[in-house]
């Protein structure tokens, strides 16, 4: 079995509802490891953006957040995510969202989500389970 077999097997059901009050840097965060979930096979499949949406409509502290806002902020992430292009830069990036996400639940959130994307459309091809390796490593998420 892979890192992420071993580490979906055993992890805690990610709790989205404990993300109610969430910072500004918590919260983009939170948005950068989806879109790299969406990103991570080099496309974006509709079922993954479709996935990301109810993700995200599912977290607390995006409730007040209006659609337009919401949508200027997914897209700057995207942004973020699609403007990585090394992997020094793909390091660095998993450091400052790790750094960014500082408790271990919501890192936990946050890979469960990712995961949850990575799912979507029924196949988990080599870069998603890369991508999901790279967050597990990032994030100092172990098989518990």
């Amino acid at each position: 079995m892979g890192v992420v077999a071993d580490y979906l097997e055993q992890a805690p059901e990610p709790e989205v509802a404990s993300l109610s009050a969430l910072s500004e840097a918590q919260q983009s965060a939170l948005l950068e490891v989806l879109c790299l979930a969406v990103y991570a096979d080099g496309y974006a499949d509709e079922d993954e953006f479709k996935m990301l949406a109810t993700l995200v409509a599912d977290v607390p502290t995006f409730a007040e957040t209006s659609e337009a806002e919401l949508r200027e902020r997914l897209s700057g992430a995207a942004e973020r995510v699609l403007g990585i292009k090394t992997e020094e830069a793909a390091s660095g990036m998993l450091g400052e969202l790790a750094s960014r996400l500082d408790t271990a639940g919501l890192r936990d959130v946050a890979f469960g989500m990712a995961t949850v994307i990575a799912l979507s459309d029924g196949i988990v091809v080599d870069p998603e389970k890369a991508m999901l390796g790279a967050l597990i490593q990032a994030f100092g998420l172990s098989s518990r």
